[in-house]
């Protein structure tokens, strides 16, 4: 089923509160909340517990919207389809900065505390980015010594690939090793989790950000467009 796979613990991420008053929204006569940042960075930054896994397996074929690995058909859409084109292999990946994060995000919820849990939030989305950014580095690493290149990386939920199929793309992992689970509705526990999909082949494209090809409204990285985006 895959070609290689690699599974390990992050024992430390370069995140400071400027990293996520940067992702913060610019909005008029926004309030101060350097003070909210600083106390909320010492209660909640070390509870991340960043780990990920990815394997490296064969693609088969590749379709105008979708892609096959093994005996499973990833219908991951035109868009992204097409921005894996040229890939000859393809890296599985699940990363999570754990429960912790969730838990301090709750504590401040049922505290009334809603500034500081608005920021934890950032912070656990800030570190999950980066921590993609930080496995794509020891991917691109790993396939460095064969010529190789990697795409950007791709979500289930994004660019209108279903996110029911997530199941899907997690199965590629060994169960024993993927550091997340899904629940019924296809969410990951912990819940600040990504799983994703990168090309790998001679002939591939890399874009710093996939937010181009990206139509969602919410994320939070959109008003930084590829420009100072995390990935």
């Amino acid at each position: 089923m895959y070609t290689k796979l690699k599974v390990n613990t992050i024992s430390s991420l370069p995140i400071d509160a400027s990293d996520v008053w940067r992702a913060l929204p610019r909005m008029s006569g926004m309030t101060d909340y350097t003070d909210d940042l600083h106390i909320m960075m010492g209660q909640s930054a070390p509870l991340l517990a960043p780990s990920f896994a990815y394997c490296i397996c064969d693609v088969d074929q590749m379709k105008d919207d979708a892609i096959k690995i093994g005996s499973t058909v990833l219908h991951c859409g035109n868009e992204i389809a097409q921005a894996l084109h040229g890939s000859t292999q393809a890296a599985v990946i699940a990363c999570t900065v754990g429960e912790g994060i969730t838990r301090q995000y709750n504590v401040y919820l049922q505290d009334s505390d809603f500034v500081k849990a608005y920021l934890c939030d950032i912070l656990a989305n800030v570190a999950i980015e980066k921590m993609m950014q930080m496995v794509k580095g020891t991917l691109r690493k790993e396939i460095e010594p064969y010529q190789l290149g990697i795409t950007s990386h791709f979500c289930p939920g994004n660019c209108n690939w279903d996110i029911k199929e997530q199941s899907k793309l997690l199965s590629l992992l060994p169960e024993e090793y993927c550091p997340v689970t899904l629940t019924s509705s296809f969410l990951m526990l912990p819940m600040k989790s990504l799983s994703s999909i990168v090309g790998i082949g001679t002939n591939v494209k890399y874009k710093k950000s996939s937010c181009a090809s990206c139509q969602s409204g919410k994320c939070i990285y959109r008003k930084n467009n590829q420009k100072n985006s995390l990935v």
